[in-house]
């Protein structure tokens, strides 16, 4: 006699077969839904149809966008980001209309600017401008100065290092290309944002637009495509931002595509933003005076989450054949690990051997079709272990071996991909028979991988295509 537990509205209810008799129990919509996500949805389409095949493409591109927006808790870092937002704005927002006036562009892009950061909010934004004007670089001194531009440059290191970890990097810029880089942000991110705007200002003024109706050839140009112009050039800034700021490689398509879903779900929730303030003033009851104060951090806060959700979106979009692929197959375990930096170690070495060069993580990645993070994992263990060596900054980082392929030998590989065994454990508190087998494993291991040199290893692979 089997005696099975099962839960039913809430309540525990037994449930007495005898072992002859089969369940009937069909799986609750909540399991058929894991299934479909865990398993069902990544065997390939037994069939021709495209639109099929489409199809799942498309569901299985959103779960890994999904699943990897939330593995990455990137709602708690959109918070963070609001966090050094509301910190680093006037700073920022000072630096900005300083570049801006020396680049003699037009100082009303500031004001439009702020509006829209405080969309909804004219009294936060009133108060926003007053204290950007307030700012002055000549009355600050130099250690006021240092304050200033100290806050800003770290406002914008939380926000690559966020965009960093979507991407799988644990390095940010180092500072002589931090300062350039951060540099081409204020100075392109403002301009289109702020063209965008003021676009976007100008086409939902009906005044204006009769005004400009009345222009010859206006009204075709415009149906053609100029009313979108606003949406276009806030695509192009998200783009920039997802494709330059990340400390690695971004293909430009999978920036672009970034860009247009950030794009899109920004203006959307501008609009609903917008007309969620048209009854503000009920909220005056509450809060008084400060009612801008937790509408301006709402609006931050929903922005900054679709600037993240756009970063994610670019890199699945870079590393979706792989991500499927990895899925279709058990997540990779330690000696599937081992087994992919044997693999990395020797084509290194073939590829110094062969006079090609050093490889970056892409080359590796494309080689051995993995995704990138993962190549990056294991370069990362291997260069802290001294067997190889990078070369140049992060984002055009190449890698080498660290010393000759004969003077490494493949128990210096399997142990700097391993750890030790040490590492937040004792192994002798385990107890004297644990300590034992893993000392044996650990001498037989040794026999075995001291006699082979990662030169044996690289001899019978075939040659890397040139990078």
């Amino acid at each position: 006699m089997v005696v099975r537990r099962a839960t039913q509205g809430g309540r525990v209810v037994s449930a007495r077969a005898s072992a002859g008799s089969v369940s009937t129990q069909s799986p609750s919509w909540r399991q058929r839904a894991l299934q479909l996500v865990d398993r069902d949805l990544w065997s390939p389409v037994a069939t021709a149809r495209r639109g099929v095949a489409w199809a799942q493409r498309l569901l299985q591109f959103a779960v890994l966008v999904g699943q990897g927006f939330g593995q990455e808790l990137l709602v708690l870092r959109a918070s963070a980001l609001t966090y050094y937002s509301v910190l680093a704005l006037i700073p920022l927002l000072a630096i900005v209309a300083s570049l801006i006036k020396a680049l003699g562009v037009s100082e009303n892009l500031i004001a439009i600017i702020v509006d829209r950061v405080a969309a909804g909010s004219p009294e936060a934004g009133q108060r926003i401008l007053e204290l950007v004007e307030q700012v002055n670089f000549a009355g600050l001194g130099t250690i006021g100065a240092a304050v200033l531009f100290a806050t800003t440059v770290l406002g914008l290191t939380s926000i690559e290092r966020t965009l960093n970890t979507i991407w799988g990097v644990d390095r940010v810029r180092p500072w002589e290309r931090r300062l350039p880089d951060y540099l081409a942000v204020l100075i392109v991110a403002p301009l289109l944002l702020g063209v965008a705007l003021s676009l976007g200002t100008t086409f939902q003024s009906q005044t204006i637009v009769r005004r400009l109706f009345e222009i010859p050839g206006f009204a075709s140009v415009y149906n053609l495509g100029l009313r979108q112009a606003p949406i276009v050039l806030l695509w192009a800034g998200f783009g920039f931002l997802y494709w330059f700021l990340p400390n690695t490689k971004v293909r430009i398509s999978s920036a672009l595509l970034g860009g247009l879903v950030g794009a899109v779900l920004f203006t959307v929730a501008q609009r609903a933003y917008l007309g969620f303030n048209i009854g503000v003033g009920r909220y005056n009851a509450l809060f008084g005076g400060f009612a801008a104060i937790p509408l301006l951090l709402v609006w931050i806060y929903v922005s900054w989450v679709i600037v993240l959700l756009g970063a994610e979106v670019s890199f699945v979009h870079q590393n979706l054949d792989r991500m499927r692929r990895a899925r279709r197959g058990e997540a990779p375990g330690p000696a599937a690990r081992e087994a992919l930096g044997l693999a990395i170690a020797a084509r290194v070495a073939r590829a110094f051997r062969d006079g090609e060069g050093a490889l970056d993580v892409r080359s590796l990645s494309d080689l051995l079709d993995v995704p990138e993070p993962s190549v990056r994992s294991i370069l990362s263990d291997l260069e802290g272990a001294g067997l190889v060596a990078a070369r140049g900054e992060l984002k055009d980082e190449m890698y080498q071996l660290g010393r000759a392929a004969d003077r490494i030998s493949v128990s210096a590989l399997l142990e700097a991909l391993r750890g030790s065994r040490n590492s937040g454990v004792e192994v002798a508190q385990l107890g004297a028979p644990i300590e034992k087998i893993l000392a044996e494993l650990d001498h037989q291991t040794s026999e075995v991988a001291a006699g082979c040199t990662l030169a044996e290893l690289a001899e019978d692979l075939p040659s890397s295509p040139a990078t």
